[in-house]
């Protein structure tokens, strides 16, 4: 993510891998700003996405300092400053405050008011931060099995390791659902 950033300084980064970036961390951000502020939705999806517009400026990059500690601690600790920030001039600045917003086309967000905000912004923060990193992973992983031609691999991955209900993460029952036989789900599995 470093990297990302240390190009971006340079205009050597296009919108769609930094999209990709901040589409990773906008529901941990979210949540935090739900959490700190209890702002209701629109409002907590304007400062989110404000955020993303003064982070990713060329001028705030240059400031950043890998030596410091993580990306993670980077994304928090600018949060915390913006918030304190838009808190302080909240009566002077409307909605956008004239800033183009940033549009990182995230995957819909329909379900953020049914997240669970807990009562520490900073545990919501990492709550979210790790959900994305899985879920990142999880469609890289679908990717990448789906290119080598073995999506129905991914399938018995995903049923029999994240499968909600017990019952579906039998060997049978994963066989009976995606037409193969049960020593076929074994062999997927051992394989993955």
């Amino acid at each position: 993510e470093w990297d990302v950033l240390s190009r971006v300084t340079h205009g050597q980064v296009g919108s769609a891998e930094l999209g990709e970036l901040a589409g990773r961390y906008w529901r941990p951000v979210y949540r935090f700003i739900r959490a700190v502020w209890k702002k209701p939705v629109e409002e907590a999806k304007d400062l989110t996405q404000e955020f993303f517009t003064r982070i990713f400026d060329r001028e705030f990059l240059n400031r950043a300092d890998p030596a410091k500690g993580n990306f993670r601690l980077f994304v928090m600790a600018s949060l915390r400053n913006f918030l304190s920030n838009v808190h302080r001039s909240e009566q002077a600045i409307r909605r956008g405050g004239g800033k183009p917003i940033l549009s990182l086309d995230a995957r819909p967000v329909e379900d953020l008011d049914e997240l669970a905000v807990s009562a520490d912004p900073e545990s919501s923060f990492n709550e979210a931060w790790a959900q994305e990193i899985l879920s990142h992973a999880l469609r890289r992983m679908e990717l990448d099995y789906a290119e080598a031609d073995k999506s129905r691999w991914f399938q018995v991955f995903h049923r029999y390791y994240l499968g909600r209900d017990p019952e579906t993460g039998s060997y049978k029952r994963i066989a009976e659902e995606l037409g193969v036989k049960v020593s076929d789900v074994h062999n997927y599995l051992s394989a993955a």
